[in-house]
Formats: C-alpha cells, sequence, structure tokens
C-alpha cells in the first residue's frame, strides 16, 4: 500500500484501491460502470438519462452525488471482462485521476 501512494504522489494522481470482490457484485448486479469519484461497492448501470441506476444496496446510495464533473473519473464496459485487472488497464482513459491498485 505505502507503494502505491509514493506512485501515486510522484505522479500527481489520488491512490485508490480498488477490490476484486467489489468487482464481482457488479458483475453479479450486471453494472457496468463504477465512479471512483464516488466510490462504492457494486458500481452502476447508466439510466436512459445517464443517471446512475442499480446502486442502492441496504438503503445506502453511494452515487447520490455522481454528476457530471465525475466524468473523467468513471470507467465503464466492466461487464466485457472477466477480471479487474483486465477491465481497468483497458478502459481507463487518458487524464484519469487515480493511479488504482486492485485488493
Amino acid at each position: 500500500m505505502a507503494l502505491t501512494h509514493s506512485l501515486a504522489r510522484r505522479s500527481d494522481l489520488s491512490p485508490f484501491f480498488f477490490s476484486e470482490y467489489n468487482f464481482k457484485r457488479m458483475q453479479e448486479r450486471k453494472n457496468t460502470h463504477y465512479c471512483f469519484d464516488c466510490g462504492g461497492d457494486v458500481g452502476f448501470t447508466p439510466g436512459p438519462d445517464g443517471k446512475p441506476t442499480n446502486t442502492v444496496i441496504r438503503e445506502y446510495n453511494a452515487m447520490k452525488s455522481h454528476g457530471a464533473d465525475h466524468e473523467f473519473s468513471v470507467v465503464a464496459n466492466a461487464d466485457k471482462y472477466t477480471n479487474p485487472q483486465d477491465w481497468l488497464s483497458h478502459e481507463i482513459r487518458t487524464g484519469f485521476p487515480y493511479l488504482v491498485s486492485i485488493v
């Protein structure tokens, strides 16, 4: 973990520890996106209006503050991959503000 923090600091990025368990939960719920600004455990699927859906767990909604200003912190297409390593290595875009370690 210290290495992730050190690399993030040198890269001027924020460290983020993403759990393989959360990726599995996203797949179980058939969610396709994850917002690294909002966090949460299950990701989301954009609704017809683009707003996050399928986000509530036991009455808690980690996505309630999600907005257009989170655009660069969202990684999509989780449904196309079987593991978080491949998903993140292929789908993180230029300008992504986090250095992600998978735990």
